[in-house]
């Protein structure tokens, strides 16, 4: 990856000038995202307006990033970090995510879930597919179910 190259945020990559250790929905978010597409990669010590500012302490925002995937992402998507050092000097860290096998791919915040996938509208049939359901319980409900879960946007 050219580093230097790298215009704007894409689906393929989203960028970190520093690691939010009291904030990591801001950045989990993305990796549930990548997870549950076709993969990315979050560059830490990248401004959104492409400067690299490059991380003041790498090596313990590798460790955080490795706890915090491991500890609020359900299930735990596959993924590889590795660091980056520029020809100034500078040291980025990427966590590059790969497309999951097991979507979804959920933040959790220790209250919640939470998956970059939208849901609008749920639409389930009973029996013989002709009597619409209650609603999103009796379609998550496996006792009854059968068949697909159709999302309508």
């Amino acid at each position: 990856m050219d580093m230097e190259n790298l215009i704007g945020e894409t689906t393929e990559y989203d960028k970190k000038a520093a690691l939010e250790v009291k904030k990591p929905k801001s950045w989990c978010k993305s990796v549930s995202a990548f997870a549950n597409t076709l993969g990315g990669a979050l560059i830490f010590g990248m401004a959104d307006d492409g400067q690299i500012v490059g991380l003041t302490e790498p090596d313990s925002d590798a460790e955080k990033i490795n706890e915090i995937v491991k500890t609020r992402m359900e299930p735990i998507s596959e993924f590889r970090l590795r660091f980056h050092k520029t020809e100034d000097g500078k040291v980025l860290l990427i966590l590059a995510v790969f497309k999951g096998e097991e979507t979804s791919y959920y933040y959790s915040d220790d209250s919640t879930f939470e998956s970059p996938i939208r849901w609008s509208r749920l639409f389930c049939t009973r029996g013989n597919g002709l009597d619409k359901s209650g609603g999103t319980m009796d379609a998550l409900d496996d006792a009854g179910y059968s068949g697909s879960v159709l999302s309508l946007d």
